[in-house]
Parts: C-alpha cells; structure tokens; sequence
C-alpha cells in the first residue's frame, strides 16, 4: 500500500483520498440525472467517502456501546 499499513485503521480511506488528489477534477464516475449524464469528480466522491466512512464509524461505535450496557 506504499506507506500505509494494512490492517491499520483509515487505510483504504487515505490511499483513496491519495488517489482523488492525484486525480483531480477529472471525473470519477458518471450519473444519469433527468436523462442527463453528469460527473462526479474524485474530490466530491473522496468527501462522500469521507462522510460515509465517518458515519460508519459513529454507528459501530454506537453498537458496540449499546452491547457492551
């Protein structure tokens, strides 16, 4: 992973953010919205995961003190 330790925690999220800045506002993906294809940039799509990996966090950390009462 080239600096990054596997197993370590945030791995996956800083290589994928390494490669967002590497790429830039290219487009990471296409959607289709009112029969129109629009990009996704790699920094817009870096922020969701950023997001969706905070999230998670917040929910496993909330399951497992709910477990642990």
């Amino acid at each position: 992973l080239d600096g990054l330790q596997r197993g370590q925690p945030g791995a996956m999220l800083a290589l994928f953010d390494r490669t967002a800045r590497s790429r830039g506002d290219n487009p990471f993906l296409w959607r289709k919205s009112d029969g129109v294809y629009r990009p996704w940039s790699w920094p817009r799509a870096a922020r969701e995961a950023r997001l969706l990996a905070r999230a998670t966090a917040i929910r496993t950390r909330s399951l497992a003190f709910s477990v642990a009462a």
